[in-house]
């Protein structure tokens, strides 16, 4: 597999701007993708297969983007969007595309609403946060006058 460099965002709107583009079928390996492409053909007379077209199915996952985790939806909601989510899925996976529209924009406006409940996603992009974990190890192991293990071993 080969090494992909890391975009590191370069300003707070270039961050914000990667936080909600679309991510699904972007970054993943070339191996996967090929395995998850249909081919249509058909035999010739020497029993050859003949290639006439390639269905790329990661791409069908581009409508999950990473802006629907950034919605701020209670259980209702989320259990909403989550029936549509699928069913948009479905349709578009039998190519049922104005059935996959309909289905997508059901939960899309339930999540970019959620958005924009009481400023929530303005106010965390504008947040950094910290969390602090403190915990006690309870140990009967000897320990030296600076508190680590009498001659470093567990």
């Amino acid at each position: 597999m080969e090494n992909r460099p890391r975009n590191v965002p370069m300003s707070d709107l270039d961050l914000q701007m990667q936080m909600t583009e679309p991510q699904w079928g972007k970054e993943v390996p070339p191996e996967l993708k090929e395995r998850l492409t249909k081919v249509y053909g058909h035999l010739d007379e020497t029993g050859q297969l003949v290639v006439t077209g390639k269905e790329a199915l990661w791409e069908l996952l581009g409508f999950y983007t990473k802006d629907m985790r950034l919605a701020n939806v209670n259980d209702t909601q989320l259990e909403y969007c989550k029936y549509y989510i699928d069913l948009a899925g479905d349709a578009l996976r039998e190519g049922y595309i104005s059935s996959f529209m309909t289905a997508l924009s059901r939960a899309v406006t339930v999540l970019e609403l959620s958005q924009s409940r009481a400023g929530f996603l303005r106010n965390r992009t504008n947040t950094i946060t910290s969390e602090n974990v403190n915990a006690t190890v309870n140990s009967n192991l000897p320990k030296n006058a600076f508190g680590g293990l009498r001659g470093g071993k567990l």
